[in-house]
């Protein structure tokens, strides 16, 4: 009873727009208090990250099993070529393009696919050591290149696409830039890449450390040692760019 009459005294002395004022006031305090403590929890955080040490790794590696094989026997480079190269083909103007570029290939499956459907394809990649024959045999010009220095007159293609392959690129956006000048007036880009380094397994190292963001929680030192005892393959920390999503979507978009 008391709080109602409360509530009907201050409706009848304060006008609506000086309450609206006074919770715009309210929540603005709030925040601010709120700032004040996250900035006072950073500034106590210590310069160099607490990272976990090698028993900790150790106990977690039992916890987390391995991830399904990516696979790169023929038969499952052919399966994923045939998959990514008809969701390609499910973009808008896919198939009214001819002449494909694709940027970090690989094996080229993808372009061979969609060299059997009747377009003219060219598949890159800094490194000709997973260049199928198969698709050599196909008639795709497979070629040794730099995403970021393409040797290709502007405006060659109709449609360039890329799978898998911006997470790793060291500066992704001198890859997009040459992406966007070699590409039609027009013409179509389609990116699809990930785990994102911040992401569980962005660090990519899921064929030999099964804990998720162990690129945060263990230094590399003890990355490497762990995986060395153990048998399992080495982590290339340069095979990643570290790039988080906020530095892609403002470089990128």
């Amino acid at each position: 009873m008391a709080e109602q009459l409360i509530k009907g005294i201050i409706k009848t002395v304060f006008p609506r727009v000086v309450i609206h004022k006074l919770r715009i006031l309210l929540s603005w305090l709030h925040s601010r208090r709120e700032i004040l403590k996250s900035q006072r929890i950073f500034e106590r955080a210590p310069d160099t990250p607490p990272y976990l040490q090698l028993e900790m790794l150790e106990a977690l590696q039992q916890r987390y099993p391995f991830l399904l094989d990516y696979g790169y026997d023929q038969k499952s480079l052919e399966d994923r070529g045939i998959e990514r190269a008809k969701k390609i083909l499910l973009f808008p103007g896919a198939k009214q393009a001819t002449r494909f570029l694709e940027l970090g290939c690989w094996d080229g499956m993808v372009s061979c696919v969609l060299h059997r459907m009747g377009k003219d394809t060219t598949a890159i990649d800094n490194r000709s050591e997973g260049f199928d024959e198969r698709v050599f045999r196909e008639g795709v010009r497979l070629l040794q290149m730099s995403g970021a220095e393409l040797k290709f007159e502007n405006e060659s293609f109709d449609f360039v696409f890329s799978y898998d392959t911006f997470e790793h690129f060291a500066e992704p956006e001198h890859v997009l830039r040459e992406a966007i000048r070699v590409v039609r007036k027009g013409g179509y880009i389609y990116l699809v890449f990930g785990p994102l380094y911040m992401s569980p397994f962005g660090q990519h190292a899921y064929r030999s450390i099964t804990v998720p963001y162990c690129q945060f929680l263990f230094p590399k030192t003890v990355i490497n040692h762990f995986a060395n005892q153990t048998g399992l393959e080495p982590i290339d920390f340069n095979e990643v760019n570290g790039w988080s999503l906020e530095h892609l979507r403002r470089t990128l978009g």
